[in-house]
């Protein structure tokens, strides 16, 4: 677990540093300690950004760990007056929360060093990440097996993280870092409510609103899964417009947004399937910050330039993303058909019709041929039935009906007029909804949309439990209240691991998943590993494939790193 604790402090270092190096380049000072969370986060968007640059002329590999690693800790000199100021500033309550933190961290730990079993991590997600820190991005990877052209920054972040020079297994750690900030978020809003509830924002009850959550995203997190981060990212985007919401100075207001677009375009480089709940959001945050311009403030051509640097600002990650997408599959929107481009290598497009016919279908109705799912509304009874035959799912359910109770009884404990909805947060509503619908349209599998179904009620509950905590006078009802919390948290999760067993490796780690492989030619005479049963290929040598029979061929012959072409009519 110590060396879990490491990476992600680590991480934590690096990713304030290149926080630090954006908020001063975007012309934000740096930082009062209420920032430090959100400057890390930025961080990490940003590295996920770098990355993907990197990724053009070189593999991520232990050089580009170290590059980046040194230009992050080096951005940390201009934290050090801020460093000095919470070092001096010290008090006995603070050491108290950091204590119930690195508890937490510890937990957290341990459901890092959970197996690998993840099905998916078998088929492409550790190829992918083998890939990424053996070469810059290969043209066509996709002809060689459709799914390692999924572009996920994510999977070049875990190849950053297996650069290090340390032993640790990247997707071990990888997604454990974010949820480690949001969970220094809940760990501070809960100090704030004990201390200073009279300055307390949404963000804060949000935050509370969260913990009833918080074992459930950590529950075994040490996974390939890009579902994982995203909802790490999504949280943060509720909290980053959360925070816009509140905002009541227009420089801070505008900066907010920044950010905001800023998390919104790395979530939307991490899955493809955010990117409907990101593009609301920032049109909800520009929108705000459109309305509430003061008379006589910023000029039409000072908001232009405002437009124009946040759209600049999304344009770095999301351009090179889909430069990337074009380079692995020859499509912009990959896994989707759009924005099909005449490369050399593009996948085949029967290939892609065949493939997102089964993504739509096997989300509704795994197992299932897709002319038997997709077409009608016959797989709208099991699909329900899915969601509910699970204890884990059912524990889910109860989130919403717990944060209602809660608000309920804490409005009619105070003996607080009708509840008043602060209209000016039903901005946090669009994003919910438009993601809501593109999952169901798309691909309602539950696990795609764990986030979503948690964004409504912790922000919408969270707007009517503000006035209740800022209206406690009583310490010992706001201590009570942080121990319901707590105590909630644990009944609602009671179905989740509890302790993970330590494994046979070096530092407690398990030992990842293997298939019998054996070399093969394919179809055009490519030398490849395949599986002997199944398509599992786990960390096989590459090139490998779990489909060798399909048609492909090297660009050039003997390498690898010049990419693959269809070797059949397009």
């Amino acid at each position: 677990m110590s060396l879990v604790l490491g990476a992600w402090l680590t991480t934590a270092f690096v990713c304030l540093g290149l926080g630090a190096w954006i908020r001063l380049l975007m012309g934000t000072r740096n930082a009062p300690v209420r920032d430090a969370i959100q400057t890390a986060f930025i961080g990490w968007a940003g590295l996920l950004g770098l990355l993907q640059l990197w990724h053009f002329v070189a593999p991520v590999n232990a050089g580009c760990f170290a590059v980046i690693s040194v230009t992050g800790l080096l951005g940390l000199f201009s934290l050090l007056p801020w460093f000095n100021s919470a070092l001096c500033g010290l008090k006995p309550r603070m050491i108290f929360w950091s204590v119930v933190f690195v508890a937490l961290a510890l937990w957290a730990a341990n459901q890092a060093m959970a197996p690998l079993t993840l099905y998916d991590a078998g088929l492409y997600h550790l190829q992918s990440i083998r890939w990424a820190a053996t070469f810059p991005v290969v043209p066509g990877l996709g002809n060689l097996h459709e799914p390692l052209a999924i572009n996920s920054s994510y999977f070049l972040y875990l190849a950053w993280l297996q650069g290090a020079p340390w032993p640790w297994p990247a997707y071990q750690v990888g997604a454990g870092f974010p949820f480690m900030l949001l969970a220094a978020g809940i760990v501070v809003s809960l100090s704030r409510v004990v201390t200073r509830p009279s300055g307390l924002r949404l963000e804060d009850a949000i935050n509370l609103l969260l913990l009833l959550q918080l074992p459930r995203f950590l529950d075994r997190h040490g996974t390939t899964s890009t579902d994982t981060p995203i909802i790490a990212m999504t949280l943060a985007v509720l909290l980053s417009l959360a925070r816009i919401f509140d905002a009541t100075e227009e420089t801070e207001r505008r900066a907010e947004v920044r950010w905001l677009i800023l998390l919104a375009s790395a979530g939307a480089t991490i899955k493809l399937s955010f990117a409907a709940t990101a593009a609301t959001a920032c049109l909800s945050a520009l929108v705000w910050a459109w309305v509430t311009q003061r008379r006589g403030g910023m000029i039409w051509t000072a908001r232009l330039k405002f437009f124009a640097l946040a759209a600049a600002l999304s344009a770095t990650l999301l351009v090179p993303w889909l430069l990337r997408n074009r380079l692995l599959s020859g499509y912009l929107l990959f896994p989707s058909p759009s924005g099909a481009c005449d490369v050399a290598w593009r996948i085949p497009a029967e290939k892609m019709a065949n493939d997102v016919r089964w993504l739509k279908s096997w989300a509704r109705w795994p197992n299932r041929q897709p002319e038997d799912v997709l077409g009608h509304w016959t797989w709208l009874k099991p699909w329900w039935a899915r969601q509910t035959e699970t204890a884990a799912a059912r524990a889910g359910m109860l989130y919403p009906l717990a944060v209602g109770i809660l608000v309920l009884g804490l409005w009619a404990g105070r003996g607080l007029s009708t509840p008043h909805y602060p209209w000016r947060y039903a901005g946090l509503a669009p994003p919910f909804l438009v993601g809501l619908a593109s999952w169901f349209f798309l691909a309602p599998d539950p696990r795609f949309a764990l986030a979503l179904f948690t964004w409504l009620p912790a922000a919408f509950g969270a707007a009517f439990l503000l006035p209740c905590l800022i209206r406690m006078t009583q310490r010992s009802v706001r201590i009570s209240l942080v121990a319901i919390l707590i105590g909630l948290s644990v009944v609602l999760n009671w179905q989740n691991s509890l302790w993970i067993p330590v494994g046979r490796l070096p530092f407690g780690f398990h030992s990842i998943g293997r298939s019998a492989i054996h070399r093969v030619r394919s179809a055009d005479g490519v030398l490849v590993w395949a599986p002997v049963r199944g398509d599992q290929v786990w960390d096989a040598p590459i090139p490998a494939t779990p489909k060798p029979w399909y048609h492909f061929r090297l660009r050039r012959s003997g390498d690898l790193a010049a990419g693959f072409d269809s070797g059949s009519e397009k």
